[in-house]
């Protein structure tokens, strides 16, 4: 690293040259004023933003959020169910059976889906359980000896939830019929020889296999498409937990062949708390005679209101909703998703590495200085270990940070947020730190360093004392 790039000019200079800065723009970013002490909305120019470093747990809110769903509010409140059927001149928001639609046309590219292979309901574990539900089917099978689910050892605990009483919903016992496939303990990575080992090792009795295409703990993106041929190349029905992939990395789930995929909102798509997810179907399985779980709101829509008897799916991926979706949801998430309309996947996801890449950077300078430093620092193992690989093309946004002591990360997390800088915690021992290519700049990255250079500075002297 020169001395230049290690420096706050450098970082504005960075910013000034990135054709996507003026993305920020569209967001809140909570104020130094406020934060931690009332309610009051950020201003317009947002002179005094917090560092906010979080956006793997919870993204910002997107400005047109306040305005588009006001105007919901405002719809519904003049027109009743008439909003539902018809848009009047002057409204700036579609009626609602076209508001679904229309978020659903914005969301396909993102993920590289078809629009007829892309819904939006629910959450996350409920669309996974709606996917296995369609998906898992043990009993109707030719190879009726395909009775397991593989998944990643130490997945995300609701989705181990779901598979789990999947599992026993089928009358098997989970704790025989799920396969998991280890980390590697001297990199707390998945190597992808081991994936594709597990699989082959497996491939006769595994029904589906499912996993993270970003992993939640250490950030590693995994090789979907490479994964997805090799199991499916063996009969193995392939699904993906997008949680911390989707609005993060460029995904071409068409492409890849992936049977389907669930997702939720909140994090990379900045949509908010609870927000409406998604799901993706493979235009293959888009068959009326593919077992669901039905609703109404799954028929094709002549049929929604003719109320038959017999359920006729949509021939798309909404022929899998069960309910009618929030409208007040889907115009939150609508307006999120109109921020990625303004660029594309590949663009969004190339700011994301310089700006990781960046932070890496000046992270190892940091550590390197710390050592050299007896004052500051005199163990003789660093602080922190980063486990996120470092093949910007196996990761996203995220790095996460391994400490060696978690009573100093406790304390360095503490004095980071009194400094009104937001990382985000996965105890006991990990730090991640995610600059989002929407609504983090550069010199947010060159500002988070200094904070943690303070921060643990501090730390140590008074740990020394």
């Amino acid at each position: 690293m020169t001395l230049l790039s290690s420096t706050q000019a450098y970082a504005r200079m960075m910013d000034d040259d990135d054709d996507l800065q003026n993305m920020r723009n569209e967001f809140f970013i909570p104020q130094t004023s406020s934060f931690g002490k009332n309610i009051e909305r950020p201003s317009t120019d947002q002179r005094d933003p917090i560092i906010y470093f979080a956006g793997s747990a919870m993204g910002l809110q997107p400005r047109d959020v306040l305005t588009k769903t006001h105007a919901f509010l405002d719809q519904w409140a003049t027109q009743a169910i008439q909003a539902g059927f018809t848009t009047l001149p002057g409204c700036t928001i579609p009626s609602w059976l076209e508001a679904e639609q229309k978020a659903t046309r914005l969301m396909a590219p993102i993920v590289g889906a078809q629009e007829k292979e892309v819904v939006l309901m629910g959450t996350l574990t409920a669309n996974l359980h709606l996917m296995l539900a369609s998906f898992y089917r043990p009993a109707e099978s030719e190879e009726k000896h395909r009775t397991k689910i593989m998944i990643e050892e130490s997945a995300f605990s609701s989705d181990r939830y779901a598979i789990e009483s999947q599992l026993s919903l089928h009358g098997f016992n989970p704790s025989t019929e799920i396969v998991e496939i280890p980390f590697d303990s001297s990199t707390s990575l998945l190597a992808l020889n081991t994936i594709l080992a597990t699989i082959d090792a497996h491939a006769a009795t595994t029904a589906v296999l499912i996993l993270s295409a970003v992993q939640f703990h250490t950030g590693q993106l995994l090789d979907v498409a490479h994964i997805t041929a090799h199991a499916r190349s063996q009969g193995i029905v392939v699904g993906w937990d997008l949680a911390h992939a989707v609005g993060n990395v460029e995904m071409k789930l068409h492409d890849w062949d992936v049977d389907f995929a669930a997702w939720c909102s909140y994090k990379y798509l900045n949509a908010g708390p609870g927000a409406t997810g998604g799901a993706f179907v493979h235009e293959r399985h888009l068959t009326a005679n593919r077992p669901r779980l039905a609703g109404w709101w799954g028929a094709s829509i002549p049929q929604r209101f003719a109320l038959e008897k017999i359920f006729k799916p949509a021939d798309s991926a909404r022929g899998f909703q069960v309910s009618s979706p929030s409208i007040l949801d889907i115009t939150a998430l609508t307006a999120a998703l109109n921020i990625f309309a303004k660029s594309d996947m590949r663009s969004i996801a190339n700011r994301s590495r310089q700006l990781t890449n960046y932070l890496e950077t000046l992270l190892a300078h940091l550590i390197l200085s710390l050592a050299h430093n007896p004052s500051e620092h005199s163990r003789d193992e660093p602080l922190w270990t980063i486990i996120t690989p470092q093949n910007s093309q196996q990761r996203g946004a995220m790095l996460s940070l391994r400490w060696h002591d978690f009573r100093v990360l406790e304390k360095v997390v503490q004095r980071l947020r009194d400094a009104y800088v937001i990382v985000d915690i996965k105890k006991p021992d990990i730090m991640r730190v995610t600059p989002s290519p929407l609504y983090s700049s550069f010199e947010d990255v060159w500002l988070f360093i200094e904070e943690l250079k303070n921060a643990v500075g501090i730390t140590l002297a008074s740990n020394m004392g």
